[in-house]
Parts: structure tokens; C-alpha cells; sequence
């Protein structure tokens, strides 16, 4: 009953919205449609730019051609003005979403000082500089006060402090340091007096440069999973638009004055946003409550294989015990002193990286070793003086020296009574010249983290390099399934090859270089944050917080985005397949379609972040 000149009045300001919203706050649509067409192929975008165009320029041409009479049920302003609406709130949503998925590394590094004051050694006389924490090199001396950041990776020289080590490993407890203790990048000083802090590897090598690398490898990973659902996009579009073209033309001879309407609510409501966001946002959510646990997610596709996995291997120097050995006793042979024997174990060791090398960083050395060599599941030889050494097992030393046969089995008898612990024998070309006997502790929560990963009917296997009566001490009280040890790295893959034969998913717990081969073969890899940089770039997951009861944490969260995702991917399957007959038989107007469509991709969202919602 309105009178014609309101009408067209109400349509022209109606026209006059319609043009701001859809030219600003639709532009990106449009944008993002025509990239894909230039690309030739079909996104998400298509037939949503099809559906906020095709509802506003043919209005526009109603509106300024036709005369007021002829204007009822023509103009679509309204339509076009809730599509980009309803649709930019659920864009808005979800990038919120994914910013906050992905936003603690960026915290992290925002953390950090843009530049810092350190003293270093120029021209054999310490000087006060201010660098970026990208700048730091080993042997940069840094003085911390309370609240302040530590920029990078080191050991603290004088003090005793008290450090939040959160942002990295996930607890959030406050951890006393002492003199000589290992501090990272990313702690932040809660408490302490007089606290300096001297690095103790270039930027490039520290914990949080190590973790950029894994993130943007994993971004790669993730890219490449969101781009595996847009291909299923691609065809799901092809085929929506084809199935709207023979619905429209189905009504053309039917009800032609209503196809305008259903094929707007066709094009909108069939959008496979739902679908897309299924899997990416799933990994990102699964991705950051993994990391307020302490673990890196180096390997996306790992999520899907670890709810699967029926044996897990550990190795034990450094994955099941600390990493922190000691040197509990040294029998030397020969004519060398105790002392010598140390600092020329020092001298080799401290070109090696492996977790023992660490039990002997403290002994002071004025030997030089040159020509270091390494060999993967045996040791390392070093040329010193001029003369070649050996260091490593004791049965690889043992064969490239020629001393009497007395003294191997003077040897051989005292390891058989040897101190608990691991063994390292330190020999040349002709002699066999000490036996150093190391102890490395159990971490505090083995024994309570392989009971509940067997409690799930999984098998728990050590894969060990070491003595089998080492092994045995060492482990002792944790119930393994299966002990191997004596161990060469070819010999762990030959082991884990034949049980993948057998049927079995292998999850692999390594450390040190000689672990890089097993890793790569197993189907999941997890590795110890002080693992080796070998290692670390075979690894699946990276254990931040050193916790063996973290491998529950993470098989959990692999469940649970297992499932979450199941539903999202059959909620978006339902919708379509229920959405997509109701507005080709005209039962859902466009406006409506556009909610529901917004509304199916907030609920996916939604949905996922119940997986970042972990107990701490």
C-alpha cells in the first residue's frame, strides 16, 4: 500500500547503503574471486562474489531503468547488504581465531628487547656493546635484573635466580637456577641478585631460533594441509555452480519470477567454508594447546598418525634420563695420570654433541684436539699432539689398539663390576688408556608415563646403544615390554622396520645423532628439546619441557582433535547436504542462506578451539 514515490525513494536510499557496503566492505570478495578465476580455479569466494553481485547490479538496473511499478519483488538491496554482513562477521570471527592459534611465537619474539647490552672480548680486552639479541654470539656476557627478559641461550656465571620458563616449556612454576645452570631464551628473571649469564651458542643455534625453523616448517606442513581441502573446495564449487545453472534453468520454465531468488540462496548457502576450516583450524588449535604444554608441533600430519600408534621406542640416554650426567668414576690403564685422561677426554668431547659429552664441559683443558671424526652408534676420534685417539664404547676402542692381551681382559674383567651407568673408553692406536664410568638419573616422571601409555594396550620398547647391564640398571622398576640394547643405529631401524612390517605404528623417542635414522622411519618422531640439530630435523614433535608425562598430553590432544575435527567435517557434510535441496526447492530465502552459511562456519570454528582448551 506504499504510494510509489516512497518507494522509489526508500529504493534509491536502499540503493545508496547497499553501494558502500558491497564496494568497501564487500571488496574483498570480489578481490579474492577474481584472483582465483585469473588463476583458473575455483575458491570458496566464487560463488559468494557471484551471489552479492548477482543480488546488487541487476537492482541497481531495476532501480534506475524500470519505473516504480514495476519494481516489486526485483530489488535485492537488503540481500546483498546481509550477505557481506553476515559473512564478514564470520570471516572476522574466524581470523581472530587463527591470530590467536598462531600468535605465541610472535609473542615470544615481541618479548624480547629490540636491543641489548652485553660485554664481549674485542682485541683480548672485555667491552660494554649494545646489540640485537640477533647479533649475540658465544661468550657474550649479559647482567639480568627482575622482570627482565633473557635474550638468549646461556649458563649463569655468578647468582642464583629464580626464572619463568613458560613461554618455552609450558610450566608455569618458577624455576631456581644455580651457578652453572643452563638457562634459555624467552625465561624471564622473576627473582635474583648479582645474576649474569655468559651465552653459550651464537643466536642461530639457540632454543628460540631452533623453534622459529620448526614453526616455519610446519607452517609449510599446515599450507599444504589447507591446501588439500581447497582442492575438495574446488570441485565441491565446480559442482555447486553447475547444480544451480540446471536448477535455475529448471524454475525458468516452472515459477520463472522465482529463480532470481533461488539461485542467490543456491550460491550462498552452498559455500564450503565449513568444509575448508575443518582440518586447518583443527591442526592450529591442537598446534597452540601443544605448545601451552611444553611440546612443539614440528609435523602436522603426526596428529593423525599418533591416535593410531601401538608401540612406542624409546632411547635412553637423554630421552628417558635427564641429560645431565656425571662422572662417577675413572679407571685409567697405562702409564697415564687421572688427570690426563680427563683433560684429553675433555679436549674430544667438547667437539661432540652428544648428551655424555656434556659430563665432561666442566673440565678445564688446555688440549687442543683437530681433525675430529664421528662415528654414528660407536664414538669419536680425534687427532691430538699428533697422535690419533678414540673415544666412545668400549669394544669400538678396543679394536683399533694393539696392547696386550692382559690388559683387554684386566679391562673387560672391570666392567663387568663396573659402578652403575654408562661407560665411555677413551684408547689409541696401541693402548687402551681409561674407562670412564657416567651416571645419568631417570627423569622424574618415566616410570608414571610409560605405566599409562601401556595402560592403553600400547607396547613400550627401549631401544638403547649402551651395555644391556646398563640398560638394565638404568631402567629398572619401569616395566618395559622389550629391552634391546648394545645397539648400532642401523641396527634401531632394522628393528623398527620389521615392526612396521608386522603391522605395528612406531612412535620413536631419540636424542642424539646416531637416533636421525630411526626417527626418519618411524611413523611418528619425538625428540628432546636438547637433542641434537640432527635430530631435531627429523622430529615430528619437540619435547620443550623435558616431561616424559608430556607423551600422554600429546597422544590426548591427537584424540581430541581426531575427534573434534570427525565432527566438524560431518556438520559441514550435513549442512550441505541438508542446505543445498531447501533452497533449490525454494524454501530458504537468500538472506537466510547467508546466516546459515555464517553460522556453520562459526560453529566449526567454535567447535575446534575446544581442542586448545587443555588442563594444565
Amino acid at each position: 500500500g506504499m504510494e510509489e514515490t516512497f518507494r522509489r525513494f526508500l529504493t534509491l536510499v536502499s540503493m545508496l547503503v547497499a553501494t558502500a557496503v558491497v564496494f568497501y566492505s564487500g571488496k574483498p570478495f570480489f578481490i579474492n574471486a577474481w584472483n582465483d578465476l585469473r588463476n583458473r580455479h575455483l575458491g570458496m569466494d566464487v560463488p559468494i562474489a557471484l551471489a552479492i553481485g548477482g543480488a546488487y547490479f541487476p537492482s541497481v538496473v531495476q532501480t534506475l531503468i524500470r519505473s516504480p511499478s514495476q519494481l516489486q519483488g526485483d530489488v535485492y538491496f537488503d540481500s546483498a547488504v546481509m550477505f557481506v554482513f553476515f559473512l564478514s562477521v564470520g570471516r572476522y570471527v574466524e581470523m581472530r581465531a587463527r591470530h590467536r592459534l598462531s600468535a605465541a611465537p610472535v609473542a615470544l619474539g615481541r618479548m624480547l628487547p629490540a636491543t641489548i647490552k652485553v660485554t664481549r672480548e674485542v682485541d683480548k680486552k672485555p667491552a660494554a656493546l649494545r646489540i640485537k639479541p640477533t647479533e649475540v654470539r658465544a661468550g657474550d656476557r649479559m647482567h639480568l635484573i627482575d622482570q627482565q627478559v633473557l635474550a638468549f641461550d646461556g649458563l649463569l656465571l655468578a647468582g642464583e635466580a629464580l626464572v619463568d620458563e613458560s613461554l618455552i616449556t609450558g610450566e608455569a612454576t618458577p624455576i631456581r637456577r644455580l651457578k652453572g645452570d643452563r638457562v634459555v631464551a624467552g625465561s624471564v628473571l622473576v627473582k635474583g641478585e648479582d645474576v649474569e649469564v655468559v651465552a653459550s651458542v651464537p643466536w642461530a643455534e639457540s632454543t628460540l631460533a631452533k623453534i622459529e625453523r620448526l614453526m616455519n616448517g610446519a607452517k609449510v606442513a599446515s599450507a599444504r594441509q589447507a591446501g588439500s581441502a581447497q582442492n575438495i573446495g574446488r570441485y565441491f564449487v565446480a559442482a555447486v555452480l553447475i547444480t544451480t545453472l540446471v536448477v535455475g534453468i529448471t524454475w525458468y520454465f516452472t515459477a520463472p519470477e522465482r529463480v532470481f531468488g533461488i539461485v542467490l540462496a543456491m550460491l550462498v548457502a552452498s559455500c564450503p567454508c565449513a568444509f575448508s576450516l575443518a582440518a586447518p583450524i583443527g591442526a592450529a588449535a591442537a598446534s597452540h594447546g601443544l605448545r601451552l604444554q611444553g611440546l612443539l608441533l614440528a609435523n602436522f600430519d603426526a596428529l593423525k598418525v599418533l591416535p593410531n600408534v601401538t608401540c612406542w621406542c624409546f632411547d635412553k640416554t637423554g630421552s628417558i634420563t635427564e641429560g645431565k650426567p656425571v662422572i662417577n668414576a675413572v679407571m685409567p690403564y697405562g702409564d697415564q695420570a687421572v688427570s690426563t685422561c680427563l683433560q684429553l677426554a675433555a679436549a674430544i668431547e667438547r667437539r661432540n654433541n652428544h648428551v655424555l659429552s656434556s659430563a665432561f664441559t666442566d673440565i678445564d683443558s688446555l688440549v687442543m684436539a683437530t681433525d675430529v671424526q664421528r662415528l654414528a652408534g660407536c664414538g669419536v676420534c680425534a687427532e691430538i699432539n699428533g697422535e690419533r685417539y678414540y673415544m666412545g664404547k668400549p669394544a669400538w676402542v678396543m679394536q683399533h689398539q694393539k696392547d696386550d692381551p692382559a690388559v683387554i681382559n684386566a679391562v673387560n674383567k672391570d666392567l663387568r663390576k663396573r659402578p652403575p651407568g654408562s661407560v665411555v673408553a677413551l684408547g689409541t692406536d696401541k693402548h687402551y688408556l681409561a674407562s670412564f664410568f657416567i651416571e645419568d638419573k631417570l627423569r622424574p616422571q618415566a616410570e608414571g608415563a610409560i605405566k599409562a601409555l601401556q595402560a592403553g594396550a600400547r607396547k613400550t620398547i627401549l631401544l638403547s646403544g649402551d651395555r644391556l647391564s646398563a640398560v638394565r640398571e638404568t631402567t629398572e622398576g619401569l616395566h618395559f615390554d622389550q629391552v634391546e640394547a648394545d645397539l648400532l643405529p642401523a641396527q634401531k631401524l632394522e628393528i623398527v622396520r620389521k615392526m612396521q612390517a608386522e603391522g605395528e605404528v612406531v612412535a620413536m623417542l631419540g636424542d642424539g645423532i646416531n637416533d636421525a635414522p630411526v626417527l626418519a622411519q618411524a611413523d611418528v618422531s619425538i625428540v628432546m628439546s636438547t637433542g641434537s640439530e640432527v635430530s631435531q630435523s627429523q622430529a615430528d614433535v619437540i619435547v620443550l619441557n623435558g616431561q616424559l608425562a608430556s607423551l600422554n598430553t600429546l597422544h590426548d590432544i591427537a584424540l581430541k582433535t581426531r575427534r573434534i575435527t570427525s565432527q566438524n567435517l560431518a556438520w559441514a557434510l550435513l549442512y550441505n547436504v541438508t542446505v543445498l535441496p531447501l533452497a533449490a526447492a525454494g524454501l530458504l530465502t537468500p538472506w537466510l542462506a547467508a546466516l546459515g552459511m555464517s553460522a556453520s562456519s562459526l560453529l566449526v570454528v567454535l567447535n575446534a578451539l575446544r581442542i586448545s582448551r587443555v588442563r594444565r
